[in-house]
C-alpha cells in the first residue's frame, strides 16, 4: 500500500480506522436480529403462543426489510 504522508497523518490512527471499518463491515446487525428472532420463534412454538409468534415473525420481517434497504443504499 502506497500512502501519501500528509501533515497530521498518523499511520497508527489510519490502522485503527481501517480496523474499525473492517469490524463494522463484518458486523451484520440484521443477521443477528434474524437469528435471535428465529430462536424466539422456536420458544414461542414450544409454548404454543401464537400472539408472541406473530410478533417474532414481524421482527424477522423488519430485519429482512432493513437488510434490503442497507444493500440498496450500499449499491
Amino acid at each position: 500500500m502506497n500512502l501519501v504522508v500528509q501533515r497530521g497523518f498518523s499511520p497508527a490512527i489510519y490502522d485503527r480506522m481501517v480496523a474499525a471499518i473492517s469490524e463494522c463491515h463484518a458486523t451484520d446487525e440484521c443477521a443477528e436480529i434474524t437469528n435471535k428472532a428465529a430462536a424466539l420463534a422456536a420458544y414461542c412454538k414450544q409454548a404454543k403462543d401464537d400472539s408472541a409468534m406473530r410478533k417474532v415473525n414481524e421482527i424477522k420481517l423488519r430485519a429482512c426489510r432493513r437488510k434490503e434497504t442497507e444493500v440498496e443504499e450500499a449499491a
